[in-house]
């Protein structure tokens, strides 16, 4: 499992995919600690693997991930 993240401002949108590539799914959030929190909350037991864009918002959020 492979899990994108295009952090922005207000919304991060989210992309999930299998390790081949397929796109299982893809969603957004808002870019706030409560939705970070059930993200992480959601996502930590498929253990994924996490790519995250390089910005400016995106660097304030890799602490958590």
């Amino acid at each position: 499992m492979i899990i994108g993240l295009d952090v922005h401002k207000d919304l991060v949108y989210v992309t999930r995919m299998e390790n081949d590539g397929k796109i299982t799914e893809q969603y957004k959030i808002k870019n706030s600690e409560e939705s970070w929190n059930k993200f992480v909350g959601k996502s930590i037991l498929e253990m994924p693997e996490i790519v995250l864009e390089a910005s400016t918002f995106g660097k304030h959020k890799i602490n958590i991930l």
